[in-house]
């Protein structure tokens, strides 16, 4: 109970211009998501509020990016910037398809501790989010949407484990946020480096919604 005090004093704080409601379900969403990290990782200091700054801080940026974006979505673009953020956070960083699954089913109608109370969340834009499906819907219209600005050489296939470096990459190089990206060799990961060099050069950009952004310069290191 401590840790979500602490989290909805955060909530209310990095988005101020939310309502009650919606700070009270987005800490709850939260405090549930660390719970299951440290149940799957078996480890009490898996998650710390740490992780909650970031969630925040990234809820805020996607609700400011997406305000521009043509996406269709089933909820408001509050609760997309929110999906947003728990995945980023903590639905990136489980290493299997069958943990993720079991992550956003457990945000779901099924757990107790989440409250689906209809009127006030169908006022957000939240309510939706209770249907199976929509958690990983909603992340993939978004990072697809990314992905379909950025050019690759002919040749080379957009396949899903190159669309997620890449998306993960660069919005974690937007908001400055430390990252290491894991895997065997052949998983895209210098592809991934090397793509985002080539898209993301500020004013000089081929394609205008990078040019929204700074450039992004690559200092290579061996260990």
């Amino acid at each position: 109970e401590k840790e979500k005090l602490y989290i909805l004093c955060m909530a209310s704080s990095q988005l101020p211009n939310e309502t009650p409601e919606a700070h009270s379900f987005i800490t709850t969403l939260i405090q549930v998501s660390q719970e299951f990290v440290r149940s799957i990782e078996k480890e009490p200091s898996a998650t710390s509020l740490r992780d909650v700054t970031r969630c925040l801080k990234l809820i805020a940026w996607f609700k400011e990016t997406l305000s521009g974006c043509s996406l269709s979505l089933p909820i408001s673009q509050l609760a997309c910037a929110t999906v947003m953020g728990l995945a980023f956070v903590y639905y990136y960083r489980l290493q299997n398809t069958e943990d993720r699954n079991s992550y956003w089913k457990y945000l779901g109608e099924d757990n107790t501790a989440v409250s689906w109370k209809q009127r006030e969340l169908k006022e957000q834009g939240f309510l939706a989010l209770k249907e199976p499906g929509t958690y990983a819907h909603v992340l993939e219209l978004v990072q697809k949407s990314f992905c379909d600005e950025v050019d690759v050489e002919d040749g080379i296939a957009m396949n899903q484990a190159l669309k997620e470096n890449l998306f993960v990459v660069i919005i974690c190089i937007l908001n400055r946020i430390p990252i290491f990206v894991v895997g065997k060799p052949g998983s895209s990961k210098t592809l991934t480096m090397q793509v985002i060099a080539s898209n993301l050069q500020g004013k000089q950009s081929s394609r205008e919604f990078w040019r929204r952004y700074p450039a992004v310069y690559i200092f290579p290191y061996q260990c």
